[in-house]
């Protein structure tokens, strides 16, 4: 790849940022804008991209690339003057595939998961002596990036089915974890999802391994499809050829066995908890045995893997308060994550939420009620719109009104930052707080964490 200057028109952006760190490591020039300063941006500044606050259509000159996500407004003035310029775009996924066909690809996509199963697959592989590169969709706890170059042919990565980009990728491997509606309109669309996932396994090689989560029934019927590769079903469920057994959760990690069709294969200590969890590294398991990686190699890389930030993420832990940061944007990782809390935690559970896009809360406003109503209490922050135009007559009170109805404690904040104060001095001794969203909730989580330190006596 001979060098050139790259500009990325959104370069904080998670998937965004993975691969500007990949074409730095690799001695390329990059170049990027965000509309505000955050950490990620200074990390990436002091590994050498010349990072803009900002938009404006200078920055576009002479960039050789102009890179973009699906996140980029139409009318974005760099992209417009990129347009302009005749300057070659690439789509965030364009560019992911470029870097996965210059290795052997194992991707990972799915609608809950995947980040925490391409951590894990890194992992295994790392354990296994095995450099492969990686491009996550968050920052791994072990290696503090979500990006790494290897200098073994094996790319792990994320294949994100949201915009159909995961189409472009030529793997070797694929795990898809499990199929939900997210980012469709209306689940009229659910069978167009699930046979464009078939049509991703379809395209696998002959030798090559397609790991599909068997305790999700949409994922579970593509291992009927016809597929050239060789396909395993993965989970919990006696129908999973690979499979969890007796899960038993031991504080913030869990114990199970392995069993491959009859064969006891052993026990696994992983070192993260929930049941979404162990059906991550059961897919984990299945590619690394795939690459011919001793169980018990396997088993002690799942049992030093510390997870990925905002995925169930311990900020602090005292006797006045336990506060998680988790990236849970969907009724269904909502539901499993209060699960893992009260596997975790005996005292009062409270979820605070911020919406995330307002056409996700106006879709799913009921299930996100149902998933939130197993808390104590619930705190609802207002929508974070991302990239969305406000649709009339949705906010956080479209899920807060029938959270009410199901009889739940729900309190609408006006602002996300309103949360801290109002949880801090709300809360009793002994609660655990999960801070859910996907948007800048997050901040707001690290804030509070600091102030319970603050606040509470050695």
């Amino acid at each position: 790849m001979a060098k050139q200057l790259y500009h990325f028109i959104g370069i904080g952006g998670i998937g965004m940022s993975a691969l500007a760190r990949l074409l730095l490591a690799r001695g390329q020039s990059v170049r990027g804008s965000d509309i505000q300063q955050t950490p990620l941006l200074e990390r990436l500044r002091e590994e050498g991209a010349d990072v803009r606050i900002g938009h404006a259509a200078e920055h576009v000159e002479g960039a050789q690339r102009v890179v973009f996500s699906s996140a980029i407004a139409s009318h974005n003035p760099e992209l417009s003057e990129a347009r302009r310029l005749g300057l070659p775009l690439l789509h965030r996924g364009e560019l992911l595939a470029e870097i996965e066909r210059e290795a052997r690809g194992i991707a990972i996509c799915g609608t809950h998961g995947k980040t925490t199963t391409t951590a894990m697959i890194h992992a295994v592989l790392r354990g296994a002596g095995i450099d492969a590169s990686l491009a996550l969709g968050g920052i791994d706890a072990a290696l503090d990036t979500n990006a790494h170059l290897g200098s073994d042919p094996w790319f792990v990565t994320e294949a994100d089915e949201s915009d159909g980009s995961f189409a472009l990728l030529d793997p070797v491997i694929a795990v898809v974890t499990n199929v939900e509606n997210d980012h469709l309109a209306s689940d009229d669309d659910l069978p167009h999802l699930v046979d464009a996932f078939a049509e991703f396994l379809g395209n696998l090689p002959a030798n090559g391994l397609a790991v599909v989560g068997a305790d999700d029934a949409r994922a579970a019927s593509l291992l009927s499809r016809d597929l050239r590769a060789a396909a395993i079903g993965t989970g919990l469920c006696e129908t999973a050829e690979l499979r969890a057994v007796n899960p038993q959760p031991r504080g913030l990690t869990t114990a199970f066995d392995v069993v491959a069709g009859d064969a006891f294969l052993g026990t696994v200590e992983l070192g993260v908890p929930g049941a979404m969890n162990v059906r991550n590294a059961v897919a984990a398991i299945a590619v690394g045995r795939h690459l011919g990686i001793p169980f018990p190699q396997i088993a002690d890389a799942l049992r030093a893997f510390r997870g990925v930030r905002r995925r169930f993420d311990v900020l602090c832990a005292n006797r006045r308060m336990i506060v998680v940061d988790d990236y849970g944007h969907h009724p269904t990782a909502i539901r499993e994550t209060i699960a893992t809390a009260r596997a975790y935690h005996r005292g009062p559970v409270i979820a605070a939420f911020q919406p995330h896009r307002y056409s996700r809360t106006a879709l799913l406003a009921r299930e996100f009620a149902q998933a939130l109503c197993a808390a104590d209490r619930v705190y609802l922050a207002p929508v974070y719109a991302a990239s969305e135009p406000p649709i009339p007559g949705v906010s956080s009170a479209s899920i807060g009104e029938p959270l009410a109805k199901m009889g739940a404690d729900v309190t609408c904040v006006a602002s996300v930052g309103d949360l801290e104060t109002r949880i801090s001095s709300d809360a009793p001794s002994g609660t655990l707080v999960l801070m859910l969203g996907a948007g800048d909730i997050t901040e707001v989580a690290a804030r509070l964490a600091r102030r319970v330190e603050m606040q509470t006596p050695a």
